[in-house]
């Protein structure tokens, strides 16, 4: 295919050009992908006189056919985002931040996690006592104040490296008062270009859940080689602390913060995600992790993911569409049911992996 000139652009209208950016584009790496066919210039608006619009170019065809098979969506749309997280210890914060770790790196999304615990290990302050975190204890709430800002600020600094695209920072830290919270959302208001926020606060009162999660804050760097039972004692001695100046997230603090040019986007979850409220979480990196939020859960279970079986155009070698199944693909899916229903003695999620719509609807009548 010829190679289209040097003056061929792509052009997005300046309103709303992130989100008609993102679509547009998702749109047509789709069409190109069902279809199989080039883009040629023809498909390119072209650009209206005296128009104000964002000029994206392309310098050849071929190398945008090229990309659209693999373009990252997260590389389309800017969008520097922090989570911080909010509650008392032991509530799981550590749990989520990680599970959001590797759900957005899954996704193709830049993340990173900053622990102001660990920072303040690093600064030699492990094993410190109870006391350490007593909020009349002034010299230490000063420290403690600074680290968790210093930790905020190296997210910050990272998030300006990332060039382009979307990234995410996730602030592990208590943040539980409303002063923290308002500090936290100064800072980030300073950010140029402009830093998504997102506090997400765990809430569980669930003895089961608390004693186990108990148990295993036992087993960190604050308490190596201490004995157990006055380690426990001294960790419940630091949540009775926390529990005195504790602030859970409230509307009224929203309308606080709207009245000093602030937004407080906030996500709370329950016992593990048993009751999830969210206020004001637009954004790409937020549609992304909303159903994660729904998934969450502490509870085992075992998954199987099934694939669909042979196409009639995976027997011709094509890729892409939407197609019925061959004959053999028509045979696997009672076999792999007889599999199963033999070999497994409990009840087993289990989700079929297809990209057409011809062969779920086949695969789940067989």
């Amino acid at each position: 295919m010829a190679a289209a000139s040097s003056s061929l652009r792509l052009v997005v209208p300046c309103v709303g050009v992130t989100s008609i950016a993102l679509l547009f584009l998702l749109r047509l790496r789709k069409r190109t992908l069902q279809s199989g066919k080039y883009i040629t210039p023809d498909k390119i608006v072209p650009r209206r006189a005296g128009s104000k619009v964002a000029v994206v170019r392309s310098e050849d065809c071929e190398t945008w056919n090229r990309n659209a098979y693999s373009m990252n969506p997260m590389n389309v749309v800017r969008e520097p985002v922090v989570i911080a997280m909010v509650g008392l210890p032991a509530r799981g914060k550590s749990y989520l931040s990680k599970a959001i770790l590797r759900y957005l790196t899954f996704l193709g999304c830049p993340v990173k996690l900053f622990n102001a615990g660990n920072k303040r290990r690093d600064k030699g302050l492990a094993g410190t006592g109870a006391n350490f975190f007593d909020a009349e204890n002034a010299d230490a709430k000063l420290q403690r104040e600074m680290i968790a800002m210093e930790t905020l600020d190296e997210l910050l600094a990272w998030l300006r490296s990332v060039p382009f695209g979307c990234a995410c920072g996730i602030f592990d830290a208590t943040n539980t008062t409303v002063a923290r919270r308002r500090e936290v959302m100064s800072r980030c208001a300073q950010e140029s270009p402009t830093v998504r926020l997102v506090f997400l606060e765990s809430l569980c009162n669930d003895e089961k859940i608390l004693k186990n999660n108990y148990q295993m804050k036992l087993g960190n760097d604050d308490y190596k080689g201490a004995d157990a039972e006055s380690a426990l004692r001294d960790f419940m001695e630091r949540v009775r602390a926390y529990e005195k100046v504790y602030q859970p997230i409230t509307d009224e603090e929203c309308f606080a913060a709207e009245h000093n040019n602030l937004k407080l986007r906030y996500v709370q979850l329950t016992n593990a995600g048993q009751k999830i409220v969210a206020s004001r979480c637009d954004g790409f990196i937020m549609s992304q992790l909303m159903p994660l939020f729904h998934n969450i859960h502490l509870a085992p279970r075992k998954v199987s993911i099934v694939l669909a079986g042979e196409s009639q155009d995976d027997r011709q070698g094509f890729r892409g569409g939407d197609s019925w199944l061959s004959e053999s693909g028509r045979q696997l899916g009672p076999r792999q049911v007889l599999v199963w229903t033999n070999r497994v003695l409990v009840p087993v999620m289990c989700w079929l992996a297809t990209s057409r719509l011809q062969d779920k609807v086949e695969f789940q009548g067989a």
